[in-house]
């Protein structure tokens, strides 16, 4: 399978972005499987999330990440992906 190429222009301070894969994640907003990368910033932990899809009572749902109600639930569980991700070794 093809990996995806992500290209970021910065201007000013840029830093390491590391590509993740969060097979299954428990939140309080539900469980998530979770791909993207994680870089960090000036302004903080930055992700930019490839594929999200939530864990529904028929199995694995991928959802919209355009979606205005997708993009306010991962900002809600955004804490909860930053500190797993900070668990994993580099």
């Amino acid at each position: 399978m093809k990996q995806p190429v992500y290209a970021k222009v910065c201007w000013g301070a840029c830093y390491k972005m590391t590509q993740f894969n969060i097979s299954r994640l428990h939140t309080r907003a539900g469980t998530f499987r979770l791909s993207g990368v994680l870089s960090y910033e000036a302004k903080g932990h930055v992700i930019q999330y490839s594929k999200v899809e939530a864990m529904g009572t028929d199995g694995w749902c991928e959802l919209d990440i355009t979606s205005l109600g997708v993009r306010k639930a991962l900002a809600e569980i955004h804490t909860a992906v930053i500190a797993h991700l900070s668990t994993l070794p580099s």
